[in-house]
């Protein structure tokens, strides 16, 4: 355990369980890293917790007199406990259990029999998560302290941190649900490896970053003009608000796998929905001089869901403004046409940026070649957005397919049902 072996500090873990050879079992694995302490019922559970404030409770579910979840609301419920995380022991399966757990505040589950090496790595993680958390929370209160001026951007972070907790925890709920899936259990844990492997490798260097620049605020503060504070605490919530876009695409894209978004398709102008999306993308493209030229007339109806429409359109259109080289050209365009004796409206995105070869242009819709590419500008991006494209159009019985040549330029194009 790297960080029990760095620290002086051992964190302390309250171990719950009516059972005594659960709780041997779990003290064998835990008592080298970590102090423990023992309850066997759940109004012992709760003195303990208020009295000795662990870093972390492990929670066993199927108690007499007073069940794990009836114990983790009571410590919700109290300021003092509220923030200590708690994993749930459970031989409970189910996912309107595991789903309980999560709603009334738990932030993740072991079933039982323990597997050791899930169990110390889940602890680790967890434990991990509120040192840091707490980390930030203390550098943070001294900034307050010798800078008022600093206290919005403390107040901000602190709710994007509020935002990011609540994001991860649905993460787990999705990973729940796309596990107890049985007709496509390979596939499904393919896309789980690639899922997380873009989660560690992405938010591990914004992450970095923050806490970097506000341990530099930390320990020189007073080295700074107020112009130099200011700028970087902007660089901070640029950096956070990056992050927080990133996590928003893969919630988008783990919702649409497990089918958690509803669609309302109904026949609908699909000028309207590109020209709200312009709107919103016309900056970024004055800020490298992009012409958008926009061919798609009013009165172009098809049969979408407005959302999904909105995420397709602004996908495909931020792309082709970061892939595109100052000066350049992205042209939207529309045609009626026919596919298999079904009329469809043809959209195309074409921009004159720097294309891609046939490698490329073979694993652009495969998840398991999603890779972020930067742009022309060294813009960032998740990979996921053109996957997430490919999936919301087929759920609306459409088709995506592109054409692209290197150093020339890309056209995508999406096939919108024209009829119901």
């Amino acid at each position: 355990m790297d960080n029990s072996s760095q620290n002086t500090k051992k964190n302390t873990i309250l171990v719950v369980d009516d059972q005594p050879q659960n709780i041997r079992l779990i003290g064998t694995l835990l008592r080298e890293h970590y102090n423990l302490l023992i309850a066997d019922n759940g109004p012992k559970a709760i003195e303990t917790a208020l009295g000795k404030m662990p870093d972390l409770i492990l929670l066993d579910i199927m108690m007499p007199e007073m069940s794990g979840f009836e114990v983790c609301e009571a410590l919700k419920n109290d300021k003092r406990t509220r923030e200590i995380p708690i994993i749930f022991l459970t031989a409970k399966t189910e996912t309107e259990d595991l789903l309980k757990a999560f709603e009334i505040g738990g932030v993740d589950y072991v079933t039982k029999p323990f597997n050791a090496l899930e169990v110390m790595a889940r602890i680790k993680t967890h434990l991990e998560l509120k040192n840091s958390k707490d980390t930030i929370k203390q550098q943070y209160s001294e900034l307050i302290k010798k800078n008022e001026q600093l206290t919005k951007a403390y107040s901000d972070l602190e709710h994007q941190a509020q935002n990011l907790n609540k994001l991860y925890l649905q993460l787990i709920q999705n990973e729940t649900f796309l596990r107890k899936s049985n007709e496509e259990l390979q596939k499904l844990n393919e896309m789980k490896d690639k899922f997380f492997s873009i989660v560690s490798h992405d938010l591990r260097s914004p992450f970095a970053g923050i806490l970097t620049m506000t341990d530099i605020l930390n320990h020189h503060i007073d080295e700074f003009s107020k112009d130099e504070l200011v700028d970087m605490l902007r660089s901070l919530n640029k950096t956070a608000q990056q992050t927080y876009k990133f996590i928003e695409d893969l919630l988008e894209w783990s919702r649409s796998q497990m089918g958690r978004i509803q669609m309302n398709i109904e026949k609908e102008d699909l000028s309207s929905i590109i020209a709200g999306t312009l709107l919103t993308l016309n900056q970024q493209a004055e800020l490298k001089n992009i012409t958008i030229e926009n061919n798609v007339p009013i009165g172009t109806y098809a049969f979408f869901d407005n959302n999904m429409m909105a995420t397709i359109v602004r996908n495909l259109i931020s792309n082709a403004i970061k892939f595109t080289h100052k000066g350049g050209k992205v042209s939207l365009n529309s045609e009626q046409t026919t596919i298999q004796g079904k009329p469809f409206v043809r959209l195309s995105v074409s921009d004159t940026g720097v294309g891609m070869n046939e490698d490329k242009i073979s694993q652009l819709f495969s998840l398991e070649k999603v890779q972020s590419t930067p742009g022309t500008e060294k813009e960032k991006g998740t990979g996921l957005g053109i996957v997430i494209c490919r999936d919301f159009i087929e759920k609306m019985g459409g088709k995506i397919s592109v054409e692209s040549k290197l150093n020339e330029g890309t056209t995508f194009y999406v096939d919108i049902p024209a009829e119901d």
